[in-house]
C-alpha cells in the first residue's frame, strides 16, 4: 500500500477477495487511496462494504458478472416477487450481494442449458453428452436480464467475455458500465475454447 501510495496512481488493483479484500481496503483508506481501489468480481460486494466500512468502501469500482438488484433485473424482479407470495424465504444476501447475483446467473443458465438437453434426449434419459449439447444450444441468452449476452458452441465454451462495472457511490452500488468487453487477447481469444476458456 505504500508502495502504491508513493507511486501516486490513478488506480490501484487488486485481486484479493473476502477478508483479505478488506485487510487491503483498510490500509488503502487509511492512506489516502480508498477511492482509487478497483477490483474484481469476487470483492466487489456486501462483505466488502460491511467488513471496511462505508468510508473505506466508497469509490470503490469493480467488476460484476451478474447484474445488482440495483439495476432491477427481470431475473432478480420474478424471484422477489415469488418470495413475496411466501413461495419460499428469501435469502437475506439477496437484497444487494453480486455473490448472491453470481449464483442465481449460474442457476438460471443452467436451467436454460437442462432444457435444451431434454430436447435433445427427448423419450430417453439426459446424461453427460445431453447436457454438453444442452449448453451447446445456448444462444444470446441473458436469463431475463441478469447476464450479458451468452453463446456457447461447441467450438467456445466461453459464453462471453463481458462484465458489469458498478461502483460504491454514497454507500450504494452504482452501474458505471453494462456488458464492458477489453480488447481480445491476441493469439489466445478467437482459438477454439472447451471448458474454462482454455484453448482446445
Amino acid at each position: 500500500i505504500l508502495e502504491a501510495k508513493a507511486a501516486n496512481p490513478d488506480y490501484v488493483f487488486h485481486s484479493t477477495l473476502s477478508g483479505p479484500a478488506v485487510a487491503v481496503m483498510k490500509p488503502a483508506c487509511a492512506e489516502g487511496l480508498a477511492g482509487k481501489l478497483v477490483t474484481w468480481h469476487w470483492a466487489l460486494s456486501e462483505n466488502e462494504l460491511n467488513g471496511a466500512g462505508p468510508q473505506c468502501a466508497e469509490g470503490l469500482t469493480g467488476t460484476v458478472m451478474a447484474k445488482l438488484p440495483v439495476s432491477e433485473p427481470e431475473a432478480m424482479k420474478t424471484l422477489k416477487a415469488a418470495a413475496a407470495e411466501g413461495k419460499y424465504a428469501l435469502s437475506p444476501s439477496a437484497g444487494n450481494n453480486q455473490l448472491y447475483g453470481n449464483g442465481l446467473l449460474a442457476a438460471i443458465l443452467t436451467v436454460e442449458a437442462l432444457k435444451h438437453a431434454d430436447e435433445e434426449a427427448g423419450e430417453g434419459k439426459i446424461g453427460g453428452p445431453e447436457v454438453k449439447a444442452g449448453f451447446e444450444k445456448v444462444q444470446n441468452f441473458t436469463g431475463d436480464g441478469i447476464m450479458c449476452p451468452t453463446t456457447i458452441t461447441a467450438k467456445d465454451h466461453g459464453g462471453n467475455r463481458a462484465l458489469n462495472v458498478y461502483r460504491i457511490q454514497g454507500g450504494a452500488f452504482k452501474l458505471v458500465k453494462e456488458c464492458l468487453a477489453g480488447p481480445k487477447l491476441n493469439g489466445i481469444e478467437g482459438t477454439p475454447r472447451i471448458g474454462g476458456g482454455v484453448p482446445a
